[in-house]
């Protein structure tokens, strides 16, 4: 393995024991999948997600939302 591909399980390890996420596995059918870029320029992010607004007319990324949390009042 070369250091990048180590840096990357690395990575993919880290996002699926914080967040429960497998970017590893297809959840459709449950194959290996192979991580192919990392974009980490900013500028180029935002290029990519405008482009992707215009094309399906909205983000195809759901907005976050914080877990709601009870409080006993007295």
């Amino acid at each position: 393995m070369t250091p990048d591909q180590v840096r990357g399980r690395l990575w993919a390890q880290r996002l699926k024991r914080v967040f429960g996420i497998d970017i590893e596995t297809c959840p459709a059918c449950g194959g290996a999948v192979k991580v192919i870029a990392c974009i980490e320029d900013p500028v180029v992010i935002k290029r990519i997600l405008d482009h992707l607004k215009q094309t399906l007319g909205r983000c195809a990324v759901s907005p976050g939302r914080a877990h709601r949390i009870s409080v006993n009042r007295p």
